[in-house]
């Protein structure tokens, strides 16, 4: 019995102690070229580092061991897009507590207006420096590139993305209890009526 008991506890610590890593090899769109094409790679780690399983995602749709599915013949609850409409974004990220283990970023953008390639250039960096600045702890910024580059007179967008994110299940699983419990956002109207004395 006691062994029996091991055994279980020991399944739901490997289990707790798992990770969810993203590995996306690259998501880009060239100057010429539409739709984005890309290709992510999701894996359950078992301890953070022994992999179980995994799945590919592609343009064409996501591939499981051998067999291929593609997107068109999912379908998607209407009650989970609503629960997730309603819950905060920035709520979301923290509960799940991501790590960036690793970002490489490359960026040409480029418009007829000068001035507006400048700024556009300037919003994106400074948004990036924040972002590496106030979240070091879920960063590794020894892995952390960026490369932006302004095109002037021309309408240009060339970019291409590849990072690696690692998530506990322990987060995972304490976020899909928190958005299950939360309560439904209901917009209340009160209207309160302030008692003014008139003096005769």
């Amino acid at each position: 019995m006691k062994l029996l008991i091991g055994i279980f506890f020991s399944l739901i610590l490997a289990f707790l102690t798992s990770k969810l890593k993203i590995n996306v090899l690259y998501l880009q769109k060239e100057k010429n070229s539409f739709p984005i094409s890309f290709k992510v790679k999701i894996g359950f780690y078992l301890f953070g580092f022994v992999k179980l399983f995994g799945i590919i995602f592609q343009e064409d749709g996501f591939h499981v061991l051998c067999f291929s599915f593609p997107y068109n013949k999912l379908k998607i609850d209407q009650d989970s897009i609503k629960i997730l409409k309603d819950f905060s974004v920035v709520d979301f990220f923290k509960l799940l507590n991501m790590k960036l283990d690793k970002l490489n970023f490359q960026l040409k953008i480029g418009s007829e207006d000068m001035i507006l390639t400048v700024f556009s250039v300037f919003a994106i960096s400074t948004f990036l420096s924040i972002l590496s600045a106030k979240n070091r702890k879920q960063i590794n910024l020894k892995n952390f590139y960026y490369k932006i580059t302004p095109v002037y007179h021309t309408n240009l967008l060339d970019f291409k993305i590849s990072l690696k994110i690692s998530i506990k299940i322990s987060h995972i699983i304490r976020t899909l209890s928190f958005i299950k419990k939360r309560p439904k956002q209901t917009k209340d109207y009160h209207f309160h009526i302030r008692k003014v004395p008139i003096k005769i």
